[in-house]
């Protein structure tokens, strides 16, 4: 998913300093999902409750108000980013979720293969 959002970004305008910013980016934004996947190895995050940890949601949406403050606040020289065009937050915000899904998807499948065995 890291190298599909660089590879996006290389194949859209060539500059490797983009291509870069979208690799990072879906790779902090796939972090910040697999928070919520990472509080239990057997409940998924609906069983679990998207919100029954208010910390943890106020400290990923900090986190991707941040991420994405970094591509509109003056230290963008700093960091050599540049302003997104909503087409490529929502791409980066897709790949991101991938970890997500996966981990999320074994869950439903080990619970699934489980129940089967019971019978």
């Amino acid at each position: 998913m890291i190298l599909s959002a660089f590879v996006y970004e290389w194949y859209i305008d060539c500059n490797l300093a983009h291509a870069r910013d979208a690799a990072f980016s879906v790779m902090v934004m796939a972090e910040l999902f697999r928070a919520f996947g990472a509080r239990s190895d057997t409940r998924t995050i609906w069983q679990g409750g998207c919100v029954s940890n208010p910390q943890l949601v106020v400290i990923v949406m900090a986190s991707f108000a941040l991420q994405l403050a970094l591509h509109y606040l003056p230290p963008q020289v700093l960091f050599g980013t540049m302003p997104l065009a909503l087409v490529q937050y929502v791409v980066w915000l897709m790949l991101g979720a991938v970890p997500l899904l996966a981990l999320e998807l074994r869950k439903v499948l080990q619970h699934s293969s489980a129940r089967r065995v019971r019978l």
